[in-house]
């Protein structure tokens, strides 16, 4: 049976592999519900990772024990149990345990550079990763949207529901946002706010998809809007710095930093207040957000370690 390399970037809402030959090839990229095993758990995990992987093989006449490298991008491979409860559940499909690697979706950047290098991403959560020059990799945030989380999506949502409540009570003003909010949410008063809140405090993307308002009241010159934005850009360039603590990285050193998640990508405002933050603090700190995608670096990981057999 032929052999092949496989790639698989798993976030919390949509799954995706890549499969390739041994020689470059691509066989082809599938999409499927993707999920989060630190919340959703190993057996739920598994179900949402088979019904991804192996009608695709079957498709292509694949087998898993064929398989000579297959990378694993995972979102909420948040400790080593989980990281092998996620390898067991390929080694359940029939996949080598020498063939499988299991990363975290947000660590997968680290492999684009040279160590020392860190990874920031703030999507509807937030998270960073650094390596050190020993190859150690450290972790900083990322503990959900209880206990961390700091600057992303719904970070950024919580603080437009702040301000939008302290409008509505006549403690601040802020028109522009509250205007933007009740179009979008239909919420008018205080106590509608606050059943919102608390029907959907344990959905992130549900209150996530409320930071872009941040940026139309920042954008309007309102002072909430400017609070958010400033407010967020600084707990994203802390969670940097104390990457950057723990890995010893000096301040004149030479590192990577990679941006990744929808808040970074997309949200020039905070993106370029971070980078002018780090750019101070870290004078050779090279800072990109990474051409390739998360998927495709996790092909080249499994390609790396086919070769080094």
């Amino acid at each position: 049976m032929e052999q092949y390399i496989a790639g698989l970037d798993i976030g919390g809402t949509t799954g995706r592999m890549k499969l390739q030959s041994l020689e470059g090839e691509s066989l082809g990229e599938v999409y499927g519900q993707g999920c989060s095993i630190n919340t959703d758990g190993g057996r739920k995990s598994e179900e949402r990772y088979r019904n991804l992987v192996l009608p695709a093989l079957e498709e292509r006449n694949l087998r898993p024990q064929d398989c000579a490298s297959i990378c694993i991008a995972a979102s909420g491979i948040d400790s080593p149990e989980l990281e092998k409860s996620c390898c067991r559940a390929f080694l359940n499909m029939g996949f080598k345990e020498s063939a499988v690697i299991v990363q975290n979706d947000c660590e997968i950047f680290l492999n684009l550079s040279q160590a020392p290098s860190l990874v920031l991403v703030s999507g509807t959560g937030s998270i960073s990763y650094g390596k050190d020059e020993t190859g150690r990799v450290v972790r900083t945030g990322g503990w959900g949207h209880i206990l961390s989380d700091e600057g992303s999506a719904f970070h950024i949502g919580m603080g437009v529901m702040k301000h939008v409540g302290s409008h509505m009570d006549g403690r601040e003003k802020c028109p522009v946002l509250y205007r933007d909010f009740c179009g979008q949410t239909g919420i008018k008063d205080l106590s509608a706010l606050d059943g919102f809140i608390n029907a959907n405090i344990m959905d992130k993307a549900v209150i996530g998809a409320l930071a872009p308002l941040a940026s139309l009241s920042f954008e309007a010159g309102e002072a909430a809007g400017i609070s958010i934005i400033k407010e967020s850009a600084e707990v994203l360039f802390d969670l940097v710095k104390d990457n950057c603590r723990k890995m010893k990285l000096r301040q004149d050193q030479t590192a990577h930093l990679w941006l990744w998640g929808s808040v970074l990508v997309k949200n020039e405002h905070i993106r370029e207040r971070l980078i002018h933050s780090v750019s101070e603090c870290y004078c050779n700190m090279e800072i990109k957000i990474p051409e390739k995608r998360a998927i495709d670096v996790a092909v080249e990981v499994a390609e790396n370690c086919v070769k080094k057999m």
